[in-house]
Parts: structure tokens; C-alpha cells; sequence
């Protein structure tokens, strides 16, 4: 082997085994020392605790929703003090809730909704009520209503056909669902009562086709990718069917397009990346089906509920979250 220059190898090999070479400085090959920080958390989920703070050292157990956690934070993970059952073993923070939250004001504030606030029935199904909390008939879908915040749940209707019952305030929607609007699509979106032909675009499963205008309807069939498809907009989020097998029946207008070159990918998150919220986020429509978000913004969310929960006295409820595309 020739050496061009014989003193950079002896240089090399000596700092490689750890020494110093005379006429020039010492290098340090340590790495910064991470800075760590004392906190106390909150588990809103099943939450893993491992040996070591990375996710692929063994997992020594499991710490139930509500458990309080104080530790050293560093580099996203916290070094348990607390509870003394997993001392010095180690949970991700990104999966933790903040425990301290600024104080609510000392009044709290009215709930916009004045007497006259108009509001639309959201869902195929809705009961009205009276005043004794029976349950009455059924109102239409998208029955547009006035009235006034009763309370916490309840809605009551001022005027018109139904003055005087109530409805409860998560069967409703405060934006009008049939309005039309110009949408990011441009071409795809066409005037409400306008007869298109529209494609499935979906590159997973196929659509489903719904009897009513509403995720809470019945499914009576599945379309596959590329069929085309005659009807109309009945609003942003949904699209009539009016001719074929499927005449009078309704389709998601996300997952299609005005041409059958576009491909859509929803519903295909990691499972990694996101966690699931608390039950107390449920509704009675699939009472016993979690809700998933992004943990991150899982947790802004329960920090978020703590002071909501603060100021009115209960949680939010979360009618749809993140689900798989075949969910």
C-alpha cells in the first residue's frame, strides 16, 4: 500500500484509537448531553411502559386511563418517579396529557345561541321531545327549526310546527346542510339539483351506497372504483343517485370525481400514529366505537376538554373521528 502522506495515516489511526497527535487539539466525539426537564402527565389511554425510552425495548406493563405520571422528561420520553410500581422505566410523552391548564375565568360564559338561532335536523332518525323528556315522533331530515339552548342537551323550538317540543342539540347542525357553495375542486362540484355524471375514485374498498343522505342510514350496496355515476349534489357532502341499479339512493361526494383519473386515499393512517380517545368521547350513535386522532392532536384535545369540562360542567362529544376506510 503507497501513502501519499504518511503522517495523516498515523494522525488517524492514533485519534481513531482514542489518543492525541502532538501540534494538534483533542476532538470530542461525545454527543451533547440531552436536557431533561420534571413533569407531571396524565395517561387519556391504555398507555405501554417500557424498559428503556425507545418503542422497540420490552414492555414491562400497562398503565390504566386517568393515571398520573411524574417523571424527568427528555428527548419525548419520561423517566417514571410515579407511580412507584414502574420506577425508572420509561413512557413516550407524545401519548401523555399535560395535567395543568389555566384557570377558567370565574364567570362562565353563555352559549351562543339566542332565542331565534336557526338550526337543521342532521339525521334520518331524530326524535322530538316534550317537556318531560318523552320521546315524540320523528322530525324530517334537514327540517330547518328556530328556538333556544335549554340547558346543556336540549334545543327548544320557538315557532312554527313544532313550537314548544325539543330537540336534543347533537341531532342538530347550525349550518344549513343543502346550501351550495364553491369548493378547492373547481369542476368536480356541481350546483345543487344540477344532473352529472361523476366517478368512484376510490383506490381501497369500494363506496358505499347509503339510503338516506347520512352516514346513519342504511348501506344497501358497495360500488367499485371507475363506475360512473348520473344524479345530482343534494349538498357538499352528498350525491343522489338517478339513474341505474342505484336510482334514489346516496353516495359520499368525497370519493368522487368529475373524471375517472383521480384516486383518493382515505382511511389508510398508520396504526402507529394514532391513538385512541377516552369513552367519554362517545355518542350514542356507536356508543361503544373509539374515536382515533392523530395523537398529537389527541392529546391538545383532552388538555382542551380539561378546560371546557371546567368552564360548562361536561365533556365534548365527538360524533366522527378518524376511522380505517374499511371501518
Amino acid at each position: 500500500m503507497i501513502l501519499a502522506n504518511p503522517r495523516s495515516f498515523v494522525v488517524a489511526v492514533t485519534l481513531a484509537l482514542g489518543g492525541t497527535v502532538a501540534g494538534s487539539a483533542a476532538v470530542s466525539l461525545a454527543a451533547p448531553a440531552a436536557t431533561s426537564t420534571t413533569v407531571t402527565r396524565s395517561t387519556f389511554q391504555t398507555t405501554n411502559v417500557r424498559t428503556s425510552p425507545a418503542t422497540s425495548s420490552v414492555l414491562v406493563g400497562k398503565m390504566p386511563v386517568g393515571t398520573t405520571v411524574t417523571g424527568t422528561l427528555s428527548n419525548g420520553w419520561v423517566k417514571i418517579s410515579t407511580p412507584s410500581k414502574y420506577a425508572g422505566k420509561y413512557v413516550k410523552d407524545s401519548v401523555l396529557a399535560k395535567t395543568t391548564a389555566t384557570a377558567p375565568p370565574a364567570e362562565k360564559p353563555s352559549l351562543p345561541a339566542p332565542t331565534g338561532t336557526p338550526a337543521w335536523v342532521g339525521y334520518a332518525k331524530t326524535y322530538l321531545y316534550n317537556s318531560a323528556g318523552t320521546q315524540l315522533t320523528t322530525i324530517p331530515v334537514n327540517t330547518k327549526v328556530s328556538g333556544k339552548i335549554a340547558g346543556t342537551k336540549l334545543f327548544k323550538i320557538t315557532g312554527g310546527p313544532y313550537n314548544g317540543k325539543y330537540l336534543r342539540n347533537i341531532d342538530l347542525l347550525w349550518t344549513d346542510p343543502l346550501r351550495s357553495r364553491p369548493t378547492a375542486l373547481g369542476t368536480n362540484k356541481a350546483p345543487v339539483g344540477i344532473t352529472v355524471t361523476r366517478y368512484v375514485i376510490t383506490n381501497r374498498d369500494p363506496i358505499a351506497v347509503c339510503s338516506a343522505a347520512t352516514t346513519h342510514s342504511k348501506l344497501v350496496a358497495y360500488i367499485p372504483k371507475g363506475t360512473a355515476l348520473k344524479g345530482k349534489y343534494v349538498s357538499d357532502d352528498w350525491f343522489r343517485i338517478t339513474s341505474g341499479a342505484h336510482t334514489g339512493r346516496y353516495v359520499s361526494s368525497a370519493l368522487i370525481y368529475a373524471t375517472n383519473t383521480m384516486s383518493a386515499y382515505n382511511g389508510v393512517a398508520k396504526k402507529n400514529d394514532m391513538c385512541a380517545l377516552p369513552s367519554w368521547t362517545q355518542t350514542n350513535c356507536a356508543p361503544t366505537q373509539p374515536r382515533f386522532l392523530a395523537c398529537p392532536a389527541a392529546t391538545s384535545f383532552v388538555e382542551m376538554n380539561a378546560a371546557f369540562r371546567a368552564l360548562y360542567g361536561y365533556d365534548i362529544k365527538i360524533g366522527e373521528a378518524y376511522r380505517d376506510l374499511t371501518t
